[in-house]
């Protein structure tokens, strides 16, 4: 069976519209939008932390919310968006990038793993501490962690909101290069929408329009134009 992820009639909390869409193969998908109109509680609706009001999140046609949660921590992972307070800062990188993999049994020879560490330019960091990291390392650990499990959807919630613009294009890179899952990055700024197949726009819980990035610049509606810009003024559509 192909890789798929599917929202169909899901209905979060808090709102209640309906969020349907299939996304099949390894793409990139970026779901845009402003604070407060959904877009964490979705990461966390998919991830199967909370439980929508009604509706699925199926991968590859398996409902997350009937499986255990070590199987869905197999399928689905996500990775948040304080790097500072989403791992332990006294524990060494390497326990920390193993920690996932060994909760959830997973098998990682020494040529996966030196693959990774490589990739992601973290040699000389695995003996070190995570508090002698700076915020752009620790980000790119809580990514490598999550595609060693080998998932088939990882979820990047604002994952550059706390690094600054050199680390931005770095974690980016590293997000987009993932060729093995379906990669999920939700963000406020246009900005991490560069890489990314496709773009939802989401606002008051709905998905009100889909499009690569270039067309949602030309977009009809003025909203979903100017947020696609970077032009958006938070109080102009309150």
């Amino acid at each position: 069976m192909a890789l798929t992820l599917e929202l169909r009639k899901l209905i979060l909390p808090l709102f209640m519209t309906e969020i349907n869409f299939l996304i099949e193969g390894s793409k990139v998908i970026g779901i845009l939008g402003e604070s407060g109109n959904g877009k964490s509680t979705l990461a966390k609706v998919m991830a199967g932390l909370i439980k929508p009001v009604s509706g699925y999140v199926l991968i590859d046609g398996r409902d997350i919310f009937k499986i255990s949660r070590k199987e869905r921590g197999r399928l689905i992972q996500l990775v948040l968006q304080d790097p500072y307070t989403s791992l332990d800062p006294e524990a060494k990188v390497i326990d920390t990038i193993l920690e996932g993999v060994k909760i959830l049994k997973i098998h990682v020879n020494d040529e996966m793993f030196n693959y990774y560490v490589n990739r992601f330019g973290i040699t000389e960091l695995l003996n070190r501490r995570i508090y002698e990291l700076s915020g752009g390392e620790r980000q790119r650990i809580n990514i490598l962690r999550s595609m060693l499990i080998n998932p088939k959807v990882i979820i990047y919630d604002e994952p550059t909101s706390m690094v600054d613009s050199m680390n931005r294009r770095e974690v980016l890179d590293l997000i987009c290069s993932n060729n093995s899952a379906i990669s999920i990055i939700i963000s406020h700024n246009v900005l991490d929408m560069s890489c990314v197949d496709t773009v939802f726009v989401m606002r008051k819980g709905k998905i009100i329009a889909r499009g690569k990035i270039e067309e949602l610049r030309g977009y009809d509606d003025l909203y979903v134009r100017t947020l696609a810009n970077g032009l958006l003024n938070d109080n102009k559509f309150r």
